[in-house]
């Protein structure tokens, strides 16, 4: 039985157009969140190095869904064990800045504390790239 989706949401004050290109961006997303993550027009790879208490490397990713220019980015990824979700990052301009939302869907029952997990990594994530793009704080570390 699949379960509810991932959904969070924040206001990012930089112009739609340079959300988007930071979004598309595996060097940006190495500033803010990943360590050595790629991307082409088919694929995405997340990479996070040295990563926890327990300083894991972590990499995965996926096909690249779609991407609308300064509307939306998805692409698929396995958070868990046989798991494939889809994570889609949906822009729209509002005052003066861009409202983004992640969703992540496609959990079943039995991944229940991935989804918890990745929830409140998805929340994070916004607030990291938040801090990125309006004051170019890099507050993502290695031990994070």
């Amino acid at each position: 039985m699949e379960i509810p989706s991932i959904v969070q949401k924040t206001h990012i004050n930089c112009s739609i157009d340079e959300v988007y290109k930071t979004l598309l961006s595996a060097q940006d997303w190495n500033q803010w969140f990943t360590d050595e993550t790629t991307i082409d027009n088919h694929h995405i790879t997340l990479v996070w190095t040295n990563w926890g208490k327990e300083k894991v490397t972590i990499k995965d990713g996926g096909r690249i869904i779609n991407k609308i220019q300064n509307k939306h980015f998805s692409f698929e990824w396995s958070p868990g064990p046989e798991l494939t979700t889809t994570v889609n990052f949906d822009l729209e301009e509002y005052n003066l800045g861009t409202d983004i939302t992640v969703t992540e869907t496609g959990y079943m029952e039995d991944h229940l504390h991935t989804l918890v997990y990745c929830a409140g990594g998805w929340g994070e994530a916004l607030m990291l790239l938040k801090a990125y793009m309006e004051h170019g704080i890099k507050l993502r570390t290695s031990e994070s």
